[in-house]
């Protein structure tokens, strides 16, 4: 054989077996096509929600609101938008400031604390259990002219109270059932900070199998 012909011949046995092709897969269902029945029908489209008219941020009033946020802070905020701030504003050449009246209305003592009346809040430190009230006005001169006032507001203590003593209740056991039962010990009413008394009454456990002594049963 000629070695032309073995040389093709041995290069054709080398060549890699070429593998069928697979099977061409069946296009994808359009999108639009529905997959389950309650798919079948086209939703409406969203348009831009509707959020409704915008916050104002002012109504045209002079208001302040004091707020107790702890035992030693209070929190004030406030609105200047109405006559009697725009008239304070007006007045040519003064040289008026901007005050927090604050009036602990238990001991009729008050302090005055600068702000900016841009601000719209403030924090102030005061006495714990007190009752206060603040005013928003102008200094000027010496006087003090009030633009608007807050409510009274009476703030926590910053301690446990101290009103009436912890009473605990005894426990006395069952000679014989050996069961635990509760026997609350009479209060006297000054003790217990009302007028009712605790008593024990052992018709309440008929039927058990408790066994106090005469002296429970008799208490």
């Amino acid at each position: 054989m000629p070695k032309k012909a073995r040389k093709t011949r041995d290069a054709a046995s080398d060549a890699p077996e070429k593998k069928p092709k697979a099977a061409a897969k069946p296009p994808h269902p359009a999108e639009d096509e529905a997959k389950h029945p309650f798919a079948a029908e086209h939703l409406p489209e969203c348009g831009a929600a509707d959020g409704g008219a915008a916050i104002r941020q002012s109504y045209g009033v002079d208001r302040i609101v004091a707020m107790p946020r702890s035992p030693q802070y209070l929190f004030v905020y406030w609105e200047l938008s109405g006559a009697e701030s725009a008239r304070r504003r007006a007045r040519p050449g003064t040289r008026a400031q901007w005050v927090l009246r604050v009036h602990e209305t238990t001991s009729s003592a008050q302090s005055d604390v600068p702000v900016d009346p841009q601000a719209g809040n403030h924090y102030l430190k005061v006495k714990p259990g007190g009752r206060y009230m603040v005013e928003m006005g102008v200094r000027e001169g010496g006087r003090f002219h009030t633009v608007c006032a807050s409510r009274e507001r009476q703030l926590p203590v910053g301690e446990a109270s101290e009103a009436a003593p912890v009473v605990w209740a005894g426990l006395r056991t069952g000679a014989a059932a050996g069961h635990h039962y509760p026997r609350p010990r009479p209060v006297p009413p000054e003790a217990a900070g009302h007028e009712l008394g605790l008593r024990f009454d052992p018709s309440l456990l008929a039927g058990s199998s408790w066994s106090g002594t005469q002296e429970d049963q008799e208490d």
